[in-house]
Order: C-alpha cells, then structure tokens, then sequence
C-alpha cells in the first residue's frame, strides 16, 4: 500500500512497494482508462450493425457512451505524474531535462505508430478499390502525415481524427507538457492555483462553446481537456502538501460513490446538457479514485487483480495500435457474419489479438526508449 512517509530526510514522498519503483494503483488506473477505451473502440453499434446478442450489445452500448471517459481518465493521470514527478522537494528542476524525457517517452513509440497506421491505411485504401468503394488521401496523404508529424494535427479539423482516431491525443498530451512548462512557476502555490484553475475552466468554456460551436459534433481540442490535466496535476500538489490525504480512504470512497449516483441520476432524468453534468461528475470520482486506490494498493498484488497493473504497464501501446486492429475488425470483418454468437467471438477474439499486438509493440518500440528516457534522472519515479 503506497503512504505518504514524512521523515526529516525526506519530505512528503510516496512511498512505493513494487520492486520496479512503479505504482501499481497508477498502473491499474491506465489499465482500466485503456480499457474503457478498447470497449469503446470495438463497439458495433457505432456503426448500426448489433452482434444479436442482447447482453453483449447492452454492455458495448454502454461502452459506446462512457468509453471515452478512458480519455479523460488518462489526461488526469498524466497531469498527476508529470507534477508529481518535477515537485519533488531539493530538486531543481532543470527544463532540458524535462523536454528530453518527455520526448524519449513519447515520440518515437509514436512514431513507430504512426508509421504503421499509414501502411495499414494505404492497404486498406487499396482493398476499398477493389471492391468498388471510394478512395481519398485523408487517411495517409502527405499533408496528413506531416500534420502528425509535427503533432499538430488536433488544431485543425479537416487534421483532427485522420489516420487513427486516438491520435488526436498524443498532440494534446504534447501540448499540455508544453503549457506546464511555460506556466509551471504557477504551480506550486495556493496563489498560483486559483489563476491556473481559473484560466482552465476559461480554456474549458471558450473551446466547448465558442471556439467548437461550429464543430459541436467534435469537440476535442486541447484547450477543452486541460482543467482535467491540471486537476491530476492539483492532485499531485495536494500529496506534497498534506501528506495524510490518502488516510481518509473511506471519504474517497462516498464520494466516488456519491459522484457516480448523481451521474446516473442526472443520465436518467434527462438533466444533462450535452450530458456534461454527469462528464463532469465521473471525471471528479476519478480524482477522489485514484486517492483511494493509494491507500489500497495491496490489492494489486492479489493473484486475481495482478494482470490489471500488467495492461497499465504497456497502456501507451495499447492506446497507439489497438485502434489499428479493432476498427479493421469493426468495419471489414462483423459486417460479414450473421447476427449471433460468432460475431461476438470474433469481436473478443479482436480485443484479445490487438493487446497481444500491443505488448510486442510496447517490447520492440517503446521499451527501449523507456529506458533511453529514465537516464535523465530529474524526475521522481512515478512515470
């Protein structure tokens, strides 16, 4: 179980119980972000077309409108790791340091993703020809790649979900590690926090209805989705600061409780307004989760729960190629088989298959620079 040690050594620390120096509640927190967004990625009645089993449609049904918050979830996360990781007490943050791990992490993995989707796309292009379909460049055209490359591809629409839906993300993700290092003197006081929560609900207000009004079928946009960074990232200030916070286990957990009723309640009465009511509530219940699976990390290490903080460890492949597979499945392969149980089959048989896909990509692509990356030691070491 991770705690807070407060010793005249060493101020404030998490304490972490896993040989490897991961958290195991981080990791699992990843796991189940990935998930959330697996299901919904492979969910058919996106596309009109149901698997005819009841209970398998009700659950991906389900998916299709709550998966996305695997989104949200992951943003807090990462805000959380990032401050966490450049607040440690006695250590001077040194901003080249910064850049150089943020880039090891995350580009060249990336990269390799990125590579691959354009292959996978001008293939798929390619069998559209064949059987008469229609072909355009949106999906590995030089002006998208370049787009990507440079990781800009989320400011702009026609740029914004092309060659693999998720990737909209990992732009956000750099843009956000960007904005934290030009405003990171904000961050370390109570002063400093009201301007940066502030200027995050104005980010969040101007880019959901003004910015996107024209665009209200797709609102992603960095801008929109900093508040949640920014509260992972009050939450790793909060463990700085009051060290007992994960004493209080039982709070954490009527509140999550709390949060999730009053979701569904206001889900279930129509009291939403594009349902950000309830958004709203289920990303703070995260906020109030993830201080409580601090105090309950033990639970990690049950035989049972073990492989959930394994998917966390490789969550960032998951998130970069499980698109890859489960929309080529989604759209060339359900439509063919009648309604019934092999189409659910082949649907788990697809989630099974793209996170086997995923571990040897986090193996080959993203392990290596893991490490390349954790030799720039500014960083505490949750990563």
């Amino acid at each position: 179980m991770p705690r807070i040690a407060h010793s005249a050594g060493q101020k404030n620390t998490l304490t972490l119980n896993a040989p490897s120096h991961r958290n195991l509640s981080i990791d699992a927190l990843r796991a189940i972000a990935a998930l959330l967004i697996l299901f919904h990625h492979s969910s058919v009645p996106l596309l009109g077309v149901p698997f005819g089993v009841s209970f398998y449609d009700a659950v991906l049904a389900f998916f299709h409108d709550y998966g996305t918050l695997g989104v949200d979830l992951f943003f807090i996360l990462s805000g959380f790791c990032i401050h966490w990781g450049n607040s440690k007490p006695g250590r001077t943050f040194d901003p080249k340091s910064y850049v150089l791990r943020r880039w090891w992490r995350i580009y060249p993995p990336y990269f390799f993703a990125l590579g691959l989707a354009v292959i996978l796309n001008i293939f798929t292009n390619a069998y559209k020809w064949k059987t008469g379909g229609l072909v355009t460049l949106d999906n590995f055209g030089p002006g998208q790649v370049l787009s990507h490359v440079f990781l800009v591809h989320n400011l702009f629409q026609p740029t914004l979900a092309t060659i693999s839906g998720p990737f909209w993300t990992i732009a956000a993700e750099v843009q956000f590690y960007l904005m934290y290092l030009l405003a990171r003197p904000f961050f370390f006081s109570s002063k400093g926090w009201v301007f940066i929560f502030f200027v995050a609900i104005l980010f969040h207000l101007s880019s959901t209805h003004l910015i996107l009004q024209r665009y209200t079928f797709q609102p992603w946009h960095a801008l929109q989705f900093w508040i949640e960074w920014v509260l992972g990232a009050y939450l790793a200030y909060s463990l700085r600061k009051w060290h007992h916070l994960t004493h209080y286990w039982f709070l954490w957990l009527l509140l999550c409780i709390a949060c999730w009723m009053i979701a569904g309640y206001f889900t279930a009465h129509g009291l939403n307004v594009s349902w950000d009511y309830s958004k709203y509530l289920l990303v703070a219940s995260f906020f109030f989760l993830t201080l409580l699976l601090f105090h309950w990390e033990r639970i990690w290490t049950l035989p049972g729960l073990r492989w959930i903080p394994f998917l966390g460890s490789f969550s960032y492949s998951i998130y970069l190629i499980h698109f890859l597979m489960i929309d080529r499945v989604r759209v060339f392969i359900i439509p063919i088989f009648p309604p019934g149980v092999f189409r659910v089959l082949i649907s788990l048989l697809a989630m099974f298959f793209s996170l086997a896909v995923s571990y040897i990509f986090f193996r080959i692509f993203e392990k290596p620079y893991m490490e390349k990356s954790a030799n720039w030691k500014a960083w505490d070491k949750i990563d």
